[in-house]
């Protein structure tokens, strides 16, 4: 399995090479659920950066249980400071 992921992430970057897109390091992380292999990612020679969470989407995921704890809290927060803002209007 991590060796497919290796050879997709070397895929792309050679496809998108192609036609002169190019994939930045430092904002590329990688994430390992549940698995016990922890090797890095390379790409370039250089290791990509494994992460325990990240956004995306306005939302969070995390490694602990795809982070919906983490995520439903985020969102209460923002929801909170939207509903804080919009108080004078009301």
């Amino acid at each position: 399995m991590f060796n497919d992921v290796r050879t997709k992430l070397q895929r792309l970057h050679c496809e998108t090479a192609k036609v002169g897109l190019k994939i930045n390091i430092s904002k590329t992380k990688e994430m390992h659920i549940h698995t016990p292999n922890n090797q890095p990612l390379l790409l370039n020679d250089q290791q990509i950066e494994q992460v325990s969470e990240f956004p995306n989407l306005g939302g969070i995921i995390s490694k602990d249980n795809g982070g919906a704890d983490r995520d439903v809290a985020e969102r209460i927060k923002t929801a909170r400071g939207t509903f804080g803002m919009l108080n004078t209007v009301w």
